[in-house]
């Protein structure tokens, strides 16, 4: 047997296969899934309502480790290929989110593109809807353990969040960002390497 086919044979990587035809037959067209190259972990939930779709892109594997939740609700989740998802992680698209390729996320790191609307006291908060904006996460950026990106960010290619950072705004590429709120910690100079 040919070596590039025996290795979707192994139980491991044949239910992870089943579960995206599963996800591909419930979900139909809102979702675009790489059969053989996306592996969901157990325990990780993919929900598409109100409209939404994900995009999983094609190329090298994406990895959505146990326990993660990626949401479209209404809005476009889009992941690039390569994305790694560690566990526990939380991404819920309202508009649009976009995660460009090779980017990893730590363990509980969460991205969300809107926050509940607080304008009245007079009823509850979940009643007001929600405030929207895109976010968009560049090639190679990766996101520490429990950070959490907020609507309306934008982080350029090859930046770092540290762990427990909550980050709203424009962040530069080829940088170290960290704290609540996120700052620049220093600029990646890729002539140490």
């Amino acid at each position: 047997m040919e070596m590039g086919v025996s290795k979707y044979i192994r139980p491991r990587f044949a239910l992870a296969v089943l579960k995206n035809i599963v996800l591909k037959i419930k979900y139909g067209s809102s979702i675009d899934i790489d059969l053989f190259r996306t592996y969901i972990g157990s325990g990780a939930v993919i929900v598409i309502n109100s409209g939404g779709q994900i995009r999983f892109r094609r190329g090298r594997r994406i990895y959505v480790s146990a326990g993660c939740e990626l949401r479209a609700s209404g809005g476009v989740l889009d992941i690039g290929a390569g994305v790694f998802f560690n566990r526990n992680c939380n991404v819920v698209a309202h508009d649009s989110v976009l995660i460009g390729p090779e980017c990893m996320f730590g363990p509980g790191a969460a991205v969300y593109d809107a926050d509940h609307a607080l304008n009245r006291l007079d009823i509850p908060f979940h009643t007001q809807g929600y405030k929207v904006a895109p976010v968009e996460l560049g090639f190679n950026v990766w996101l520490g353990s429990n950070s959490i990106v907020t609507r309306g960010t934008r982080i350029g290619a090859s930046t770092v969040v540290g762990a427990g950072s909550l980050v709203r705004g424009e962040l530069s590429s080829g940088c170290v960002y960290a704290g609540s709120p996120a700052r620049l910690i220093r600029k990646l100079d890729d002539s140490a390497m």
